[in-house]
């Protein structure tokens, strides 16, 4: 999907990121369940930006399908 080397350096940079507090989050609850906890929401997290991306995607597709309809009658 990216393949601006910024953009994938951030993306694994933030990936790290999130392992490691969910480490750091194992750690400091260990035995309460605070790994299930953190995955559980990291999981929530995932699905609703998804939904949301979803969304986005289809109502700019739609809005950019139409701009390109009218541009092309408009020249005919």
């Amino acid at each position: 999907m990216a393949s601006n080397p910024i953009m994938i350096a951030l993306s694994i940079l933030f990936t790290i990121a999130g392992i490691w507090f969910l480490f750091k989050g194992y750690k400091k609850n260990k035995g309460k369940g605070g790994l299930a906890t953190n995955i559980r929401n990291t999981v929530v997290y995932i699905l609703i930006f998804l939904a949301g991306f979803v969304t986005a995607s289809y109502v700019t597709h739609d809005y950019f399908k139409n701009q390109h309809t009218q541009h092309q009658h408009t020249e005919h």
